[in-house]
């Protein structure tokens, strides 16, 4: 779940993002080799955050799980600053 709400943010093009949560909610087993579809939703944007929501079935009317996610868009990196004296000879 968390690599397809993963590929979800990232056909945003918003850049790289990170899990910040996920919460699962496994409702039924699953079948060894059991064709299943992941459908991922994206609820809402915020600033750099961008919550979404996902469910796995069976193609039908079985859901095996579902799922919120929070990916974070990081802030633009700053360049760091040495301190004084830093590297003086």
């Amino acid at each position: 779940i968390d690599e397809s709400c993963g590929h979800a943010f990232m056909s945003l093009g918003r850049g790289p993002g990170y899990t910040a949560f996920l919460h699962v909610n496994y409702r039924k087993p699953m079948p060894a080799g059991h064709p299943t579809l992941v459908k991922v939703v994206v609820e809402k944007i915020v600033r750099r955050k961008v919550y979404l929501h996902a469910v796995v079935t069976d193609g039908s009317e079985t859901k095996f799980a579902d799922a919120e996610c929070l990916f974070v868009i990081p802030r633009p990196a700053t360049a760091p600053v040495d301190p004084p004296g830093f590297m003086s000879a």
